[in-house]
């Protein structure tokens, strides 16, 4: 009978530990999924590499500058293809801010360094 009782309260104690054990590793998993998340979403802001051009329109916006400004300083035509390509990614890679944002096609707009 104590080798059934001691047997009996030996699988209790691995049941109880099992549970401490899938409960720790729920825990764990929960945890790593939140550091990937962050991961990732610190991927996601991080800058992108710019091209010498990118480069050059950055700086040459450290005061507000307008889309043919911009776009005559790269030596390429004031054209929607082109805006988009050079001013509208580097607005949308944190890059460059417009200084009216509340009206982006506003006739006066600018765009200045971030």
């Amino acid at each position: 009978i104590n080798r059934k009782e001691n047997l009996d309260t030996s699988i209790s104690n691995l049941d109880t530990e099992n549970v401490d054990l899938v409960t720790n590793l729920d825990t764990s998993i929960s945890n790593l999924d939140t550091n990937n998340i962050n991961l990732v979403t610190n991927l996601d802001t991080q800058r992108r590499i710019l091209s010498n051009k990118e480069k050059d329109i950055v700086n040459f916006c450290s005061i507000p500058r307008t889309a043919k400004e911009i776009l005559g300083r790269i030596g390429v035509t004031m054209h929607t293809k082109n805006r988009e390509r050079y001013i509208n990614s580097l607005i949308e890679a944190g890059y460059l801010v417009m200084t009216n944002p509340d009206n982006p096609t506003a006739r006066n707009q600018k765009y200045r360094k971030k």
